[in-house]
């Protein structure tokens, strides 16, 4: 054995134990005397070798087993990582059995006061095919051992990479955590540890075990500062809507392999009690832009605290043909998601009970059978929407017909109705004769179809597509019809078509806004014989106006208008309902004749938005009504 220089245990208690302290220090005289070269005992050469060589790791197969031996500068913890490299990565997604394991701190003093470690560990072969195993990952797992034991930041990272038990992957985000709060104590506050201790508590186990610490610990550091950011503003403007949507690029460590994936996360506050927002609404929203986006499963997070207004939710998503996302994915999301978020937060209603008029049903037959003036005439109905529950729509259908020789029993004909839709038919009775043969017979029908097919982004129920898509059955059943009480209805979908067509992709990213305005138009004549383009022109200013830009429209104070030679356009965003009331009492004043002005007015999150087309060539009365404007909002 070679002689080394004298040296002695890091730990000084273990000195005054002769025993254990002879042990230990033969232990490591005998295994470092294998590592070093034969001419370490010359004193100009010892301090150089350890300077320059270090760390070393050597490896020796036995019959049955295999020995690991390690030599390194001293680093906290490098016991452990060592450790956990050979039990869990020696074998990749396999634990082995530690036969022995040896890990101690000491010195050269008269070389350095510098401490090293020397570590030991033995595995023994439970199968020739776990050998074979062994021998192919070994000089891959001492490079990434080398390259762990040099840094804290390699460690780290190597660990990330491979994963860790969940009470070490749980230290370390505590420590990232802990590290930055010192770092920016004035973004992170101690409070952050509760949100830290929220998330590890809720999230699921199969979560945290793909997902490094850094990336989790990332997710707690921005879950909070968002909820930090939303508070400072409601305590600024707590009446207004706020939101925040981040992005993550991120890697889950699977079994088969690993998996890029594009986490969002969305910070928004609720108006009141009965607003809701999960993630049917968040991937309906990401889906109406990436089509072929899905979630990842069990990636979903939600943070909402009864005592507070403000929701942080988290997702992941990956695309169905495994590809990642791209930078233009990426950009699209940014753009359209704050907007497309603020449209799809769901509003819990009552369910209402209304019982059926009967009054009015007998009033819808008196008027139908008076439109039925000849044999030929077409089938008359009205449609009314009747009631919903949580999965129906229900609506009650008066038809006048007349019974000629071949025309075949209601029954008879509703029962071939689809699959999608249950009719049934509540009364028939015969309300008057044609020609003296011929019977009006009056049915009150009842039409059942499901609620899902209708719901909107922000599962609202559409009830105009909802009434369409009873119709289309009925004309199917019973051919060409007279829709007595949906002719308007009918015009205004196929302007709606045509001007949706007619904007392109503004309409396909706005279709919830687009929607809530062209059905609040008034009056509804007037744009159903008239151009589009000043509808045209309307929305696209109320799209700016909503996210607060500027495209060559002059502003003055909080409203829009821009002058054109025959026409006036206006919108005004309104906070106050006094002002809204004064506005609307304004425009009463001014009698305008139908012809004249077009306007509409929806709401949106905190905020009514009223807006008006003055038809005129006048620049003095343009200029008037401007002033009037004015004069209404400053009252």
């Amino acid at each position: 054995m070679k002689t080394l220089p004298l040296l002695e245990i890091a730990f000084p208690e273990l000195e005054t134990s002769s025993e254990m302290a002879l042990h230990s220090r033969e232990r490591i005289q005998e295994v470092v005397s294998l590592l070093v070269p034969e001419d370490f005992w010359d004193e100009n050469k010892q301090k150089q070798w350890l300077e320059q060589q270090l760390p070393v790791i050597q490896s020796k197969e036995g019959v049955s087993s295999i020995s690991f031996v390690l030599l390194c500068r001293q680093r906290i913890n490098v016991g452990h990582f060592f450790y956990d490299m050979v039990s869990h990565w020696l074998v990749p997604n396999k634990r082995l059995n530690v036969d022995f394991f040896f890990s101690v701190d000491f010195r050269f003093p008269k070389i350095s006061h510098e401490l090293f470690t020397l570590v030991e560990a033995a595995i023994s072969f439970q199968s020739e095919e776990e050998r074979e195993d062994i021998r192919r990952n070994i000089k891959n797992l001492e490079t990434e051992i080398r390259l762990g034991v040099i840094s804290d930041y390699h460690a780290s990272r190597i660990i990330e990479f491979k994963g860790l038990p969940s009470d070490r992957k749980t230290m370390m985000i505590q420590e990232k955590i802990g590290s930055l709060m010192k770092s920016r104590p004035q973004d992170f506050g101690r409070s952050i540890f509760t949100q830290m201790q929220h998330f590890l508590v809720t999230c699921r186990e199969d979560f945290k075990a793909i997902r490094d610490p850094h990336h989790i610990s990332r997710l707690i550091s921005v879950l909070y500062y968002t909820r930090k950011g939303i508070k400072e503003r409601l305590e600024k403007e707590s009446n207004q809507r706020h939101l925040a949507v981040k992005f993550f690029k991120t890697r889950l460590h699977l079994p088969e392999k690993d998996k890029v994936v594009l986490g969002i996360l969305v910070g928004l506050n609720f108006l009141s009690e009965r607003e809701i927002f999960g993630s049917d609404h968040m991937m309906q929203v990401i889906k109406g832009h990436l089509p072929h986006a899905q979630m990842i499963e069990n990636s979903f997070f939600l943070d909402r605290n009864n005592k507070s207004s403000i929701q942080t939710i988290y997702l992941e998503i990956e695309k169905k043909d495994a590809e990642e996302f791209t930078a233009e994915d990426i950009k699209l999301l940014r753009e359209v998601l704050p907007g497309s978020v603020r449209g799809a937060i769901e509003q819990l209603l009552h369910p209402i009970f209304m019982p059926r008029n009967e009054e009015e049903i007998v009033r819808s037959i008196m008027t139908l059978s008076r439109q039925i003036r000849y044999v030929h005439d077409l089938p008359q109905l009205i449609i009314n929407f009747d009631q919903q529950t949580s999965t129906e729509l229900s609506f009650t259908i008066v038809l006048l017909r007349v019974l000629k020789i071949d025309s075949e029993p209601i029954l008879k004909i509703l029962s071939r109705g689809g699959k999608d839709i249950h009719l049934s038919v509540d009364r028939v009775k015969k309300v008057g004769l044609l020609r003296r043969r011929h019977y009006k017979e009056a049915n009150v029908l009842r039409a059942v179809c499901a609620s899902q097919p209708f719901l909107r982004a922000d599962h609202s129920v559409d009830l105009n597509q909802a009434r369409h898509f009873v119709l289309s059955e009925l004309v199917r059943l019973f051919g060409e019809v007279r829709d007595y009480n949906g002719g308007l209805i009918g015009k205004q979908n196929q302007v709606y078509k045509a001007f949706k067509a007619e904007l392109g992709a503004v309409a396909e990213k706005q279709q919830i806004l687009l929607e809530k305005f062209f059905y609040s138009v008034q009056p509804v004549e007037r744009i159903l014989t008239r151009p589009t383009e000043p509808l045209k022109n309307l929305f696209l200013m109320l799209i700016n106006t909503v996210n607060r830009e500027e495209n060559r429209i002059r502003k003055r104070s909080d409203w829009l208008f821009k002058q054109e030679a025959k026409a006036v356009y206006v919108i005004v965003p309104l906070y106050d309902l006094t002002k809204k009331k004064k506005l609307l009492e304004m425009m009463e004043e001014l009698h305008f004749l139908s012809s004249e002005v077009i306007s509409f007015e929806i709401s949106l999150d905190d905020a009514s938005y009223v807006g008006y087309v003055y038809f005129c060539t006048d620049t003095i009365r343009q200029k008037n009504f401007l002033k009037q404007i004015q004069q209404a909002l400053d009252f």
